[in-house]
């Protein structure tokens, strides 16, 4: 059974939801600017944005690609860094039986090399600006 909110508590509750995601994702927009500033001061760091240009996501991660992405996960684990691998799998999340749902392995190959390659930088909001920080110098000791 759901229960409903009387109609005030409703429109307190949409109102602060709007105003609460709209400084989220300005917050995520503001780390993430950080994030590209980085990526592109360091071109021959070997990893690169996993966004098309064109696009306009609202960030709720930061995906990069590089080739050494199970050794970044290890280490920025180490660091007290989490990061994320939530696009490890072409379907996911896993396990999913791919069976069910026709897929075939080898017939999204970029798909397939891109999870591969896969790492995510956190942008949640609430990410200190020392959190932000320590995950920008870890970038450095780890990339460059």
């Amino acid at each position: 059974k759901t229960e409903q909110l009387p109609e005030a508590l409703a429109n307190l509750a949409l109102d602060q939801f709007t105003k609460d995601l709209a400084n989220f994702n300005e917050r995520r927009e503001a780390l993430v600017e950080r994030y590209s500033a980085w990526l592109k001061a360091h071109p021959a760091a070997g990893i690169e944005q996993a966004v098309h240009p064109s696009s306009q996501p609202v960030h709720l991660r930061y995906a990069l690609l590089t080739a050494a992405s199970t050794e970044a996960l290890t280490d920025a684990k180490q660091s007290g860094i989490v990061l994320g691998d939530w696009y490890s799998h072409v379907i996911v999340p896993k396990p999913v039986d791919e069976d069910v749902l026709a897929y075939k392995q080898g017939s999204c190959p970029k798909a397939e090399s891109a999870a591969k390659r896969s790492i995510n930088l956190p942008t949640h909001p609430r990410l200190s600006a020392r959190q932000q920080r320590k995950i920008l110098s870890w970038l450095n000791r780890h990339f460059v």
